[in-house]
């Protein structure tokens, strides 16, 4: 998880410079749905080369979604922004309600291998699904000056790195202080080459990604710590039928469904009153 959104500084960069941000959105998930195929086999080095796809594709989504919410509008303080992020935020959660239950029953049921096969197939047909329907604001113009020859370069060392990163663990935690350092450097170059009105916005996203990143850290102990407490701590016989641990990850998106549309609509009442970011 920490390589997944270590990731997505580099493609964010990809985006905006070499594929542009559907092309790199499709390549993430062309990556990640590989990945977890790949880690089906019982040879560990196919195993860890998975995981780096994995991670890889990951990192390609996870900032270009976000970001294609803003191009579909050509104002960027459109404050119809703000209830289509609550809109994909509430659809994420749905997929995050069903996947855990469907998958964690048929993985059960059947096999993993089964389970982990219809997560990669479902996935992959999610993406290209987003690829072909998304229609990015006229307004928007790619700025791309990396060559392609240069970006499958980069990207295939990319892909060693992060597989002798998951076979070499150990060198993991010097990587992510190389990473956070680069990132501090890189946010206070921008924050530097803004005027006084854009520094604010910047102020603003530091603010936000330090308060994300509390939230990723305790978020992200569902699948761990809080899995192994299902699987070990929890009666989880209901009726005679055991429920798979891997069900209790629907936990956190079905109180986000319940909640998430009562807050849209408080959102929406009192837009006009709130300034966007």
């Amino acid at each position: 998880m920490i390589l997944c959104y270590g990731t997505s500084l580099i493609g964010g960069y990809i985006a905006d410079k070499g594929w542009g941000v559907k092309n790199t959105i499709m390549l993430g998930g062309v990556f990640s749905g590989l990945g977890l195929s790949l880690i089906l086999f019982p040879l560990q080095d196919l195993f860890f080369l998975g995981l780096a796809l994995t991670a890889l594709g990951s990192g390609f989504i996870k900032p270009n979604i976000a970001a294609s919410i803003g191009l579909l509008f050509e104002d960027p303080r459109d404050p119809r922004k703000d209830g289509v992020y609550s809109a994909l935020y509430i659809a994420m959660n749905f997929g995050n309600l069903i996947a855990p239950i469907i998958c964690g029953f048929v993985g059960k049921t059947y096999g993993w291998h089964y389970g982990v096969t219809l997560l990669s197939a479902v996935f992959m047909g999610a993406v290209y699904f987003v690829y072909k329907t998304m229609h990015l604001h006229s307004s928007y113009k790619e700025d791309l000056c990396i060559s392609r020859s240069k970006l499958l370069m980069s990207i295939t060392l990319l892909i060693a790195l992060l597989y002798l990163l998951f076979k070499y663990q150990e060198s993991l935690h010097g990587l992510m202080g190389v990473v956070t350092c680069g990132s501090i450097v890189y946010l206070g170059k921008i924050f530097y080459q803004c005027n006084a009105e854009e520094r604010k916005d910047v102020s603003s996203i530091i603010a936000y990604i330090l308060l994300f990143a509390i939230f990723c850290a305790l978020y992200e102990q569902a699948g761990t710590s809080l899995m192994l407490f299902y699987e070990k701590a929890v009666d989880r016989e209901v009726m005679g039928s055991l429920i798979p641990s891997s069900a209790f990850l629907s936990l956190d998106p079905l109180f986000v469904l319940l909640w998430g549309p009562f807050l849209l609509f408080l959102s929406s009442r009192y837009r006009g009153k709130m300034t966007p970011v």
